[in-house]
């Protein structure tokens, strides 16, 4: 429950401002971003202020109708009374999009999950792109209106669920592990 004593003090705005911007565009703040000047994985600013101030975060979106889902190493948000159809197929079409990229990745390339996950990895656009693709890929990029794979990539980089890295390459981030993650485990 929110303490009325909570001091909103410590939240920085300009923060702020860039959080609520990034999760009502409907993508993740996940714990790390890639940074090219370390071509490493860093903690992201915007997640650690979330983190310190959830207690007023979670308040203030609760107050203008939206649930701050905090899943550990990351975070988003869901419109509470608009979530039924939009929602569900803005979900799909990311699932959708993830399916692929890891199965053209893991099953077509032969690579494992790890290369996607690796900033030392990743992979690139001309990775993707495969002469031959199997029918099953065209139909479900199909049925979730891309274009094509570059396509479902582009898509998967606006929501924060590929990071892509000073090679061109693009890496997994902690929200679309875990999600891919989930999906594996709830068809177990």
């Amino acid at each position: 429950m929110y303490d009325n004593n909570y001091n909103t003090a410590k939240i920085q705005l300009t923060n702020s401002k860039v959080i609520y911007s990034e999760l009502i565009k409907g993508k993740m703040i996940n714990r790390y971003v890639y940074s090219s000047r370390e071509h490493a994985l860093c903690t992201d600013p915007l997640f650690t202020e979330l983190r310190e101030n959830i207690e007023g975060y979670t308040f203030q979106y609760k107050m203008i109708g939206h649930e701050l889902i905090d899943k550990g190493d990351y975070f988003y948000l869901i419109n509470r009374p608009a979530e039924k159809s939009p929602t569900q197929e803005a979900k799909a079409k990311l699932h959708a999009a993830l399916i692929c990229i890891v199965r053209l990745v893991t099953h077509e390339k032969g690579k494992l999950f790890e290369y996607l996950t690796n900033v030392n990895y990743g992979v690139s656009i001309d990775d993707l792109l495969i002469d031959d693709l199997p029918d099953s890929y065209d139909l479900i990029l199909k049925k979730a209106k891309f274009k094509g794979v570059e396509d479902a990539l582009k898509l998967l980089h606006e929501k924060k669920l590929m990071l892509k890295t000073n090679r061109d390459r693009y890496i997994l981030s902690t929200s679309s592990s875990d999600i891919i993650e989930n999906i594996v485990n709830k068809h177990l």
